[in-house]
C-alpha cells in the first residue's frame, strides 16, 4: 500500500513494483523453497511467476483453475474484525465444543458492533441511519 501522505513516494512505487515483478515472486518462491522446504511453498499472485515455479503439475493445475473463481473481498471500515472473529469462533467450537449456531450469532453481533462504530468514527451511514431513513420513507 502506498499513502498519499507518504513522502517518499517514487521510493516506495519502485519498490512496490520490484516486490511484485516476475523476476522477484519467482526468485522469493524458489528460495524461500529451497530454505524451508516444500511446505514453505509460496502461492504468488503474481501468475507467471507461480507458472515458473517448479511445483508438482497437478498443484499448478490446481491453482491455475482457482484463478477462475478469485474474487476481491470489498474492505470496509473495521472489517478487520471477521476474519479475526471467524477464527475464534471456529477456535471455541472445534477445541471447547460451543454449539455452533449461538457461537456464530455472538460473534457476528461483535463484528457488526465495530463496523458500526468504525462507520460512525468516520462519518459513515450505519445500518441504523439506513432503517431510520426507511422508517421515515413510509
Amino acid at each position: 500500500m502506498l499513502l498519499e501522505s507518504s513522502d517518499n513516494q517514487d521510493a516506495a512505487w519502485e519498490f512496490m513494483s520490484w516486490w511484485t515483478s516476475v523476476s522477484a515472486q519467482e526468485r522469493y518462491g524458489l528460495e524461500l523453497e529451497s530454505i524451508l522446504g516444500p511446505a514453505a511453498r509460496y502461492p504468488t499472485a503474481n501468475q507467471e511467476a507461480l507458472a515458473r515455479l517448479p511445483w508438482p503439475v497437478a498443484d499448478q493445475r490446481s491453482l491455475t483453475e482457482q484463478w477462475e473463481w478469485v474474487v476481491g473481498v470489498p474492505e470496509v471500515p473495521g472489517s478487520y474484525y471477521l476474519p479475526r472473529h471467524l477464527d475464534n469462533a471456529w477456535r471455541r467450537v472445534f477445541y471447547n465444543g460451543w454449539n455452533h449456531r449461538e457461537t456464530l450469532l455472538e460473534y457476528s453481533r461483535l463484528v457488526n458492533e465495530e463496523i458500526t462504530a468504525k462507520r460512525r468514527e468516520f462519518g459513515l451511514p450505519t445500518i441504523d441511519d439506513v432503517r431510520e431513513e426507511e422508517s421515515n420513507a413510509r
